[in-house]
């Protein structure tokens, strides 16, 4: 997320996602980062530290929201911005994946779950309705799939409430 202009269009040459432009919003002790369709790779160039707040990258797929990354990160809450299953893109891609979500919400943990659709296959190419699951998540890893708009309040106390 850091790249001057000639490591941009080397990386946009290579793969868009790889140019993803970040986001991140620091309120008093609260944050929110917001990471595109960023993958691995422009991860690696985010500066570390927690977030109260992550969009899970690339709808949830397994080419973002690394192992390292989310442990850096170690959000309070996880945001899977993600159309429903086989509508939209999503009836060619399967987002988001079984893995990404079940690290995902252990480090959003709480003391309510909720299920959520995932994909578990391992081909988005040749998906079959069975690779399609139901699992329970933490009740602060939201889907837009599954919960539409989602909206996200904090006093800046490091805290947020779901509305």
């Amino acid at each position: 997320m850091r790249r001057g202009a000639e490591g941009l269009a080397r990386g946009l040459r290579k793969n868009p996602n790889d140019c993803s432009i970040g986001l991140r919003v620091d309120y008093c002790k609260s944050s929110v980062l917001f990471t595109g369709d960023a993958e691995a790779r422009e991860e690696a160039d985010v500066p570390a530290g927690p977030a109260t707040v992550l969009q899970a990258g690339h709808y949830g797929s397994d080419t973002s929201s690394s192992e390292a990354f989310t442990n850096a990160m170690h959000p309070k809450w996880v945001v899977v911005p993600s159309g429903k299953q086989d509508e939209g893109t999503n009836r060619t891609y399967g987002h988001p994946r079984c893995s990404t979500i079940e690290r995902l919400a252990a480090l959003a943990a709480s003391a309510g779950n909720k299920p959520m659709r995932v994909f578990q296959g391992t081909s988005c190419r040749d998906k079959a309705p069975d690779d399609w699951v139901t699992i329970d998540v933490s009740d602060r890893a939201l889907s837009t799939a599954r919960d539409g708009d989602i909206s996200l309040v904090t006093t800046g106390d490091g805290e947020f409430a779901a509305e």
